[in-house]
């Protein structure tokens, strides 16, 4: 999507949530950072990070006249040289960012670019849009683990131990 194509300015609801799923995927001064790559005026400081996010692109937003604020942030929040080193938090922010911009008839692609979609009209189906992996519930089975060879190891031997200590235990019965 070019810069030059005409996004209309996105409704409140839409800002908070994309504001959000940016906040929590950064730090605060990844944010700030962030809201300097991208041309967005740098709010007050204190307030959340989502608020920070918000309160610049309404700004932007308002004087600029349409939406294109939103999807430049997004664009550069979700680049993969940005997200390489929180991959498993960035797959839920894009899935989110998904859902929600499905609503404008937009969609966050993996190499972090946006793109026309089908849109959307109700929180139902927006909620279906196929986000690029389903967040596993408590009791589900997590296909995939951002995990290190060495960290994976690091598990493996406190397993081990903790079987070893195990096999070692005696069990005696109070008279």
């Amino acid at each position: 999507m070019t810069d030059r194509t005409h996004i209309p300015p996105f409704p409140a609801g839409t800002i908070e949530a994309v504001s959000r799923a940016i906040g929590d995927l950064y730090t605060g001064t990844e944010v700030n950072q962030l809201l300097i790559d991208t041309g967005l005026p740098l709010p007050i400081a204190d307030g959340t990070k989502w608020r920070r996010i918000d309160a610049s692109r309404r700004i932007k937003q308002n004087r600029q006249g349409d939406g294109r604020p939103l999807v430049a942030l997004v664009k550069e929040a979700m680049k993969p040289d940005r997200t390489l080193a929180h991959r498993a938090e960035a797959a839920t922010a894009r899935d989110s960012l998904k859902q929600v911009l499905s609503l404008s008839g937009l969609k966050v692609l993996n190499d972090g670019r946006v793109s026309r979609t089908t849109r959307t009209t109700t929180d139902s189906e927006a909620a279906q849009h196929p986000p690029s992996r389903l967040n596993p519930s408590a009791h589900e089975p997590r296909v995939e683990w951002a995990l290190s060879e060495h960290d994976a190891l690091d598990v493996l031997g406190t397993v081990s131990l903790v079987h070893r200590r195990l096999d070692t235990v005696t069990v005696h019965r109070a008279t």
